[in-house]
């Protein structure tokens, strides 16, 4: 008796283990390795989801079989893929990779460059930008490409030639062959960190500078893609000096609802504090329902780095944290849809090191497709487990949650299609939404179902060819997600 009472307690124990929101997907075996060593020091910036179903992941890491790598190409499972060439000994670190018709463009620690699908550089395109200014970036470059492959370049850009006397320049666009456009004149007194999409035809810019063209404006600023300024947007930003921090003003995140997510460290109009994270209205006044004021402490000098948004409207936070609203952290958190904690997650479990812990560190999360998410950074360990620096967790519905909560189901016919399918699903009283996304993440389009709701025809004569995620979740938590072919 005595024994089978043992057995059910671990067998309990290992369920409730396994069965957590946001627990580690073991299925997901990422090709950068774990750190073990204290000389090495790796560290994953992002990763970008290609059109084939692999994946780019980049940074600076060693792999032990090629020497000092800053990017490598995987499957869904993240298992090595050798159909990139950019293996060899290279102490570069890539900080952002953007993927456009095949073409590879990546900032590196003060510069950008071009590759082609399988890893080798387009030298021309890095030789054009050359000949027409000197990249003098103390910061990795802000950078948006438009589909055409033109870019608009914030930073720190030197003209005319040694000794000077030198002229600079904060903001560019580009061709798509790297030369400078000369008919763009717009342009900051100071450096452009962050260009983060708006909408489809804005942009939120955030940095050091007090002035756009003549518009007297500190910080942050709204600007279209032709570059002009948008003078509804007012910024609350004033000046800020601090011995202990850079100032910074990071755009990290766009709401729905058009409010946007600031972290960095900075001063706001009649508050003396530093603050590390606020959300701003629409026309860039604070926003009094989030919470502004209780995040992180200055005495921690922690930061914020990445901003995710979960299914349930909430927030996944990434950085250097030890504490958020005076709940310990370890580098990742969990808040509600106002920037609140919801201690009901990461509770004595996070990102942490027991070997670089003066580098440790979340650079980025970012959602995968059917809910999970990628985590990435400086980092040995989640929640005690060795670990790689990215790694991939489950959704917050995941696990328990899903074990006390009716399952559902989703029918997807005809799959493949090409015009048309039907969805099949269980009526419920409870509304639902119905979300497509692409296989590498992206969002295609989101429907409300109302209460009751047992078939629903969704077009997709419009969608390119290939295989996408449907996601159909509920008011009260319940999803199911299943693939979808279109011909």
């Amino acid at each position: 008796m005595k024994k089978t009472i043992i057995v059910l307690l671990f067998l309990f124990a290992g369920v409730c283990l396994k069965a957590q929101p946001f627990s580690l997907d073991t299925t997901f075996r990422s090709v950068v390795p774990v750190v073990f060593s204290p000389f090495v020091l790796n560290q994953v910036h992002g990763l970008i989801h290609e059109p084939g179903g692999t994946m780019l992941v980049y940074g600076n890491f060693d792999d032990f079989t090629h020497q000092h790598p800053n990017s490598l190409r995987c499957d869904y499972s993240g298992n090595l893929v050798n159909t990139w060439t950019n293996l060899a000994d290279n102490t570069t670190t890539f900080y952002r990779i953007v993927l456009n018709n095949n073409s590879y463009f990546m900032c590196i620690e003060n510069a950008m460059g071009k590759m082609y699908s399988n890893g080798s550089y387009d030298t021309s395109w890095y030789n054009n930008t050359r000949r027409c200014f000197t990249w003098d970036n103390s910061w990795p470059v802000a950078f948006h490409l438009f589909p055409d492959q033109r870019m608009l370049l914030g930073g720190s850009y030197r003209f005319n030639p040694y000794p000077g006397p030198y002229t600079y320049r904060h903001l560019l666009r580009l061709h798509p062959n790297g030369m400078m456009d000369t008919t763009f004149t717009h342009d900051a007194n100071g450096h452009i960190y962050e260009l983060l999409p708006y909408n489809n035809h804005q942009f939120i810019a955030g940095g050091q500078f007090t002035q756009y063209d003549s518009v007297l404006i500190r910080n942050v600023c709204r600007i279209d893609t032709t570059g002009d300024i948008d003078t509804t947007f007012k910024s609350i930003f004033v000046d800020y000096t601090n011995l202990d921090f850079i100032p910074t003003h990071k755009p990290r995140y766009v709401q729905d609802d058009g409010k946007i997510i600031v972290s960095g460290s900075f001063k706001i109009k009649d508050c003396p504090d530093t603050l590390f994270m606020v959300r701003l209205n629409t026309d860039g006044s604070l926003d009094s329902t989030f919470n502004n004021f209780n995040n992180i402490k200055y005495k921690n000098r922690d930061y914020i780095m990445t901003v995710c948004k979960t299914t349930d409207g909430g927030y996944l936070i990434g950085g250097k944290i030890d504490e958020y609203q005076g709940y310990s952290r370890k580098n990742i958190l969990k808040t509600d849809v106002n920037g609140f904690i919801d201690t009901n997650y990461f509770n004595n479990c996070g990102i942490d090191s027991t070997i670089h812990w003066y580098d440790l560190i979340v650079n980025k999360i970012e959602s995968a497709p059917g809910g999970q998410y990628y985590v990435m950074g400086c980092f040995r360990r989640y929640c005690g487990q060795l670990v790689p620096p990215i790694i991939r967790i489950n959704s917050i519905t995941h696990g328990v949650n899903e074990i006390n909560k009716p399952q559902i189901e989703l029918t997807i016919y005809p799959n493949p299609a090409s015009t048309n399918v039907k969805l099949k699903l269980n009526p419920t009283s409870k509304s639902a939404t119905l979300q497509v996304f692409t296989l590498w993440g992206n969002k295609v389009e989101s429907r409300d179902l109302p209460a009751g709701t047992s078939e629903y025809t969704l077009p997709i004569a419009h969608y390119s060819k290939g295989i996408y995620m449907v996601r159909l979740q509920y008011s009260d938590g319940t999803q199911a997600t299943s693939k979808m072919v279109k011909q």
